[in-house]
């Protein structure tokens, strides 16, 4: 497992149209199976109905609603969750 202080903020291209060009196969697994262990819900954001996840193996943003879980920016999440650097520690990626 990589220590929290080396996770790196993912570079980040842009929505994905394939499943398979979001995080990594780690991160992906939560979607795809029980008992994956990234990426780490960081928290829930009410007004917008979303939780939001990052990956402590590659570093990617995830969001989760209405919509299918994607891979966000790490400027999208960051504007998007208020408490995100509470969050984080919480969730022991910082």
């Amino acid at each position: 497992m990589v220590e929290a202080a080396m996770i790196p903020d993912r570079h980040f291209v842009g929505p994905a149209l394939a499943w398979t060009d979001n995080g990594c196969e780690q991160c992906r697994a939560r979607w795809e199976r029980s008992g994956a262990l990234e990426p780490r819900r960081l928290g829930v954001v009410e007004a917008q109905m979303s939780e939001y996840f990052r990956c402590g193996a590659c570093g990617a943003y995830w969001e989760a609603g209405f919509s299918n879980p994607h891979e966000v920016s790490a400027e999208q999440a960051r504007l998007r969750m208020p408490e995100w650097e509470a969050w984080e520690r919480a969730a022991g990626l910082v």
